[in-house]
């Protein structure tokens, strides 16, 4: 859609940049999560989420523009914003091109300008960037409320010459187990969408035991009905893959693919002397290696330590049997207040 037919209230600017609202109606899936993707945003900011929020508030759209003197403008970012009681939540960053990153303390402050005086949230667990430094806002005070330090765990394949070199690379302990469920009749089974919600209940019923053993508060119900909502939001880019043998499920993995990255949100594995657990991840490992040998497999957030290397004990230590990288994880709340 050229710029100039863009439907928006006056723009507001900072030096080169521009802000501009765009409606829902003028824009596609495709066109925004390309841009998501191209920005290196996670899957809490694709399409299919931002219009899900749309159930439970209001969520505008906004675009970034350098206005060029010999070109048309260019498009630099975009962000989605939740906007509710005093409250601006983005949804869940702002994605500006690898090349325009410098410019993120520019596009927070416009986003300040447009909306004023309330608390602001940024980012999520899984959005993984760099951090940067937000200068003072004219006509504004801010406090920082809460600033979350964390990294993002990963198995980055572009480290790797591929899926044959990365099983070598890996603790021996999750190779011999990967050998010795191969040697049954176990099946690995996907679906994707609201076909996977026949896998619900098993999924439900494996993390239930895990939560059990740690002593974590667990309701079956409520587990339930949160995996089936987000199969319905993520749809085709949603799955459950399945290890099962004479009709039993032993071990359960819930994910969400964007582009070449697969993201890894729940799952369980009951105790069992075959490895199915690790027969699981593997599978799923190769199988995205084969289709985005430069993906990423996303493991999910941890606080403490950055260096895997140093993981010890529980879920972080078999992250590190399978060579995890940390990233840096942003996540933070501030409020701003108008200078009296």
């Amino acid at each position: 859609m050229p710029i100039q037919k863009i439907k928006t209230e006056i723009p507001v600017y900072i030096a080169e940049l521009r802000l501009l609202e765009r409606s829902f109606s003028s824009l596609g899936r495709d066109e925004w999560d390309n841009f998501v993707l191209a920005s290196g945003g996670s899957f809490l900011g694709c399409w299919a989420v931002v219009k899900a929020r749309r159930l439970v508030g209001t969520v505008r759209l906004f675009e970034f523009f350098i206005d060029l003197e010999s070109r048309a403008p260019q498009k630099v970012g975009q962000c989605a914003v939740a906007v509710a009681w005093g409250k601006v939540t983005f949804l869940d960053r702002i994605h500006l091109k690898p090349a325009q990153r410098h410019l993120w303390d520019q596009c927070f402050k416009l986003i300040v300008q447009r909306f004023g005086a309330r608390a602001y949230h940024y980012g999520s667990h899984w959005n993984h960037e760099d951090r940067s430094r937000l200068g003072a806002i004219p006509g504004f005070l801010t406090q920082t409320m809460l600033d979350k330090q964390f990294h993002l765990d990963l198995i980055d394949f572009h480290d790797w010459a591929g899926f044959p070199a990365y099983r070598r690379g890996i603790s021996e302990n999750i190779r011999r187990d990967y050998r010795k469920a191969r040697n049954t009749s176990a099946r690995v089974e996907t679906r994707f969408g609201l076909a996977a919600l026949r896998d619900v209940f098993a999924l439900v019923m494996l993390r239930g035991q895990v939560m059990h053993k740690n002593r974590v508060r667990f309701s079956s119900f409520v587990d339930y009905f949160l995996h089936g909502a987000k199969l319905a939001i993520f749809a085709k880019n949603g799955f459950i893959t399945t290890v099962r043998m004479k009709k039993r499920c032993y071990s359960a993995f819930f994910g969400v693919q964007l582009g070449s990255n697969l993201y890894y949100l729940s799952g369980g594995t009951t105790k069992n002397r075959h490895g199915f657990g690790s027969y699981l991840f593997l599978t799923l490992i190769e199988n995205w290696f084969a289709k985005h040998p430069s993906g990423k497999f996303i493991m999910g957030p941890a606080r403490g330590r950055d260096d895997p290397n140093e993981y010890t004990g529980g879920n972080l230590l078999y992250r590190r049997k399978l060579r995890v990288i940390s990233v840096n994880g942003v996540q933070f709340e501030l409020n701003v207040k108008p200078i009296r």
